[in-house]
């Protein structure tokens, strides 16, 4: 119990590790953008934007693309490219921008600007004339392997971070593939759940698994989630841990008994030498493994008594 207690904890906070960075990652581009919205209402024309754009970009490399868009969904100015016909009408970022009127995230995806997956912000920008523009960026993938390169998880275990479609946009071990899907199972098993955070237990495709998740949600939206942690830990894992704890108690029950039944002996209680032989045998045994056996606590001597109901517990 122990072993499983220390195995699940360990899981939620390593869930709760990359939860944070998400969210971190979500402040910069908020910040980012607000920043600009400001210059974009002074400046609202193309021409003045394209180079402003440009600078901000350079000085903040994690952002793989900073651009405009107008209410029509086309692009109209960028760091990349000024009156090109790119069009993101379709795009969730986009579409929830306009629609919210605030920060918001989208679905990892290509940009269409550079052909570069990301995960997508927007803000909307609103200006004096009564039309509405969206600010958009996007965090390219790189920047997160930079950021959660030296977090450890259990070998044989997997960890995602994927958007709310299934779409993974980190994972441990790393994939090859660019923005993989979620394994169904557990996708399906954490769409189930209404909490933002917990632990589960689930039958993977070759064993059962326990798995922690967390949901990530945006301030201003703090009723929908954007982005999913979900960690995988093999049932098989855990037992071994908790098997390896219980032989480690039973050798340290073994080397005490050991030390009780020399002092009874040399004291000439074998009344007491008796039952804390059995006591010894039942641990030799359980340091072998074999937690089959079982002890009487009827001995009239009352430590002995609870040792051994304590030793049943373990068995």
């Amino acid at each position: 119990d122990a072993a499983v207690t220390k195995a699940e904890a360990q899981a939620q906070a390593s869930v709760r590790v990359v939860a944070g960075v998400q969210s971190t990652i979500a402040a910069g581009a908020c910040a980012l953008l607000t920043t600009l919205a400001g210059a974009v209402a002074v400046h609202p024309h193309p021409e003045d934007l394209d180079n402003m754009l440009e600078r901000f970009a350079y000085s903040h490399p994690a952002f793989v693309d900073v651009f405009l868009v107008n209410e029509d969904g086309y692009v109209i100015a960028s760091k990349t490219t000024s009156n090109a016909a790119v069009r993101v009408l379709d795009r969730t970022y986009f579409l929830r921008a306009l629609s919210k009127n605030a920060f918001v995230a989208g679905e990892a995806a290509y940009s269409r600007l550079s052909n570069t997956p990301m995960v997508p912000f927007g803000y909307r920008v609103s200006l004096p004339n009564g039309h509405p523009l969206v600010l958009a960026t996007g965090v390219q993938l790189p920047y997160y392997r930079y950021l959660l390169r030296r977090l450890s998880i259990v070998p044989g275990a997997h960890m995602y971070l994927a958007d709310m479609k299934g779409q993974t946009v980190f994972s441990l071990p790393e994939q090859s593939e660019t923005l993989p899907e979620l394994p169904a199972y557990l996708q399906k098993a954490v769409a189930g759940q209404t909490a933002r955070e917990g632990l589960l237990y689930v039958d993977g495709p070759d064993e059962r698994r326990m798995v922690a998740y967390q949901r990530i949600f945006l301030d201003e939206h703090p009723d929908e989630p954007y982005m999913q942690v979900i960690l995988a830990v093999p049932s098989h894992l855990i037992l071994a841990e908790a098997r390896a704890l219980q032989i480690r108690d039973a050798l340290v029950l073994s080397l005490a008994l050991a030390a009780m039944i020399s002092l009874s002996l040399v004291l000439g209680h074998m009344g007491v030498a008796a039952p804390v032989k059995k006591l010894l045998s039942a641990a030799r045994a359980y340091g072998q493994g074999d937690f089959s056996g079982r002890l009487s606590p009827a001995s009239g001597v009352q430590e002995l008594e609870e040792l051994a109901v304590t030793m049943n517990s373990m068995a």
